[in-house]
């Protein structure tokens, strides 16, 4: 049933929605993001996608390699976005990096999401347009 989950999760993400994402996390689950920081309680989630989304509305995993042990699984691929500005996707704003993910799953929902990634590409980015 795991990998059904994290696919799910996953596509979720693809496609922006936010309410499925919060429909297909546990009660107590734990976003960790590339930095470190932790986000919990679905509120705090449900204002951070919806925020991230904002920032990256073209914002997409794509998957190489999924590897599962029991309620475990690391994901590979990259991640890859346009950072928006004054309203616009330009081409020199996007960004595509290698990435991988942690998951941890918990009847049939995802209770933890570490996200491994190095940020710099998209902070020079966003502060070239700051």
């Amino acid at each position: 049933m795991m990998p059904f989950i994290i696919n799910n999760f996953i596509s979720a993400i693809n496609t922006h929605s936010v309410n499925d994402i919060i429909n297909l996390i546990t009660d107590d689950h734990k976003l960790i993001d590339s930095s470190g920081v932790e986000l919990e309680g679905k509120e705090n989630l449900k204002n951070a996608w919806t925020e991230y989304f904002r920032m990256f509305p073209d914002y997409k995993i794509n998957v190489f390699e999924i590897f599962l042990e029991k309620t475990t699984a690391a994901i590979i691929g990259t991640a890859s976005g346009t950072f928006l500005r004054e309203g616009k996707l330009k081409d020199e704003n996007k960004w595509q990096i290698p990435a991988a993910w942690y998951a941890v799953t918990n009847k049939n929902k995802v209770k933890i999401w570490q996200v491994f990634t190095d940020v710099f590409p998209i902070i020079k980015i966003m502060e070239k347009n700051n």
